[in-house]
């Protein structure tokens, strides 16, 4: 048999209990299709709750102090070796379309063609002027400080970044390409800003939804300064809008899964190749639990990740219960 065709898509901040088969939370039909016909990691965890740490690691293989990767600001060695270098070795053609979350001179690491770029600056000194000028009044909402600045039904860059990558990919399947393929589809939500499709927000909005432990504050919690700034006095009626923007960017995320995951079948089908498909992201999001929001503590809501592969010799309604980790993808 040759060599399948791979395509992973990887989202941001996407906390694994955020999806039908998982609680019922949110729709995800397409998300849940994938548990069904293939197999689910049921407690998959990230390497570290922050976006380039968890990414950097995934990629090496190594922990983040391992590779010296331990905050958004830094960036993985050249020198240092990803997984994806012996697929090229072995033939593939490494495709990243969209997010990575690199940072400095080297914005591939082993990746040899990138299409679609990335919403967060790449580079050292970030153009605040320009960032501003693209993020207008959202620009506080892409930090867990002021996430909760806007929330509700509209428009925002997340949004259209997220609908560009997943079309550059349909762009990319819909085309015939030599080599196998390996394909990273990165969008940024359901990251904040807590800003989603109007209709899907109105919905989850009505039900009312919030994390069984908001408004709660254990004493552990309290007494430690680090879990204690994490937290944010929220009124109910604003957990629960937020909770229902980011439900709706999970359900708009499982809709790109399901586009994409369409193309890519239409792909290896024409190709005649075998296939795997995957779906993970890189951390979650308190999204109210404790009175929570955003990542980098070690709670499940923050560090519990959704990891589903589905294709030719992979066990259909498979849930694999032992502990894996980012650092198994490579």
């Amino acid at each position: 048999m040759k060599q399948p065709d791979i395509l992973l898509m990887m989202s941001d901040q996407h906390a694994a209990w955020y999806m039908g088969h998982e609680s019922g939370v949110v729709d995800t039909p397409n998300l849940d299709a994938l548990a069904v016909e293939g197999t689910r990691f049921s407690n998959c965890y990230t390497a570290c709750p922050l976006c380039v740490p968890a990414r950097m690691s995934m990629l090496a293989g190594r922990l983040p102090t391992r590779i010296g990767v331990t905050n958004n600001n830094h960036t993985l060695s050249p020198l240092a070796p990803t997984f994806l270098f012996p697929l090229v070795a072995a033939g593939y053609e490494t495709v990243l379309i969209g997010r990575m979350h690199f940072t400095g001179t080297d914005l591939r690491h082993g990746f040899v063609k990138r299409i679609g770029g990335d919403i967060t600056p790449t580079g050292w000194v970030p153009p605040r002027q320009e960032i501003q000028e693209e993020r207008g009044q959202l620009m506080s909402t892409f930090s867990a400080g002021g996430c909760l600045d806007v929330i509700g039904g509209g428009e925002s860059p997340v949004r259209y970044f997220d609908q560009e990558i997943v079309q550059d990919a349909l762009d990319y399947l819909a085309q015939p390409h030599e080599k196998p393929q390996f394909i990273v589809v990165g969008t940024f939500g359901p990251h904040f800003p807590y800003v989603a499709d109007p209709v899907l927000y109105r919905k989850y909005k009505a039900r009312g939804w919030l994390p069984p432990t908001f408004g709660e504050t254990p004493d552990f919690v309290a007494q430690n300064p680090w879990l204690k700034a994490h937290q944010k006095t929220t009124e109910q009626a604003m957990a629960v809008k937020a909770a229902a923007a980011y439900c709706a960017l999970v359900e708009e995320t499982d809709t790109f899964v399901g586009k994409v995951r369409a193309a890519f079948a239409r792909y290896t089908a024409a190709a005649g190749h075998s296939s795997v498909f995957g779906y993970l992201s890189d951390h979650g999001d308190m999204i109210g639990a404790r009175n929570m929001y955003g990542k980098q503590t070690f709670f499940e809501d923050s560090v519990r990740v959704p990891l589903l592969l589905v294709g030719d010799g992979i066990p259909a309604n498979r849930v694999i219960t032992d502990n894996v980790s980012l650092l198994d993808v490579g």
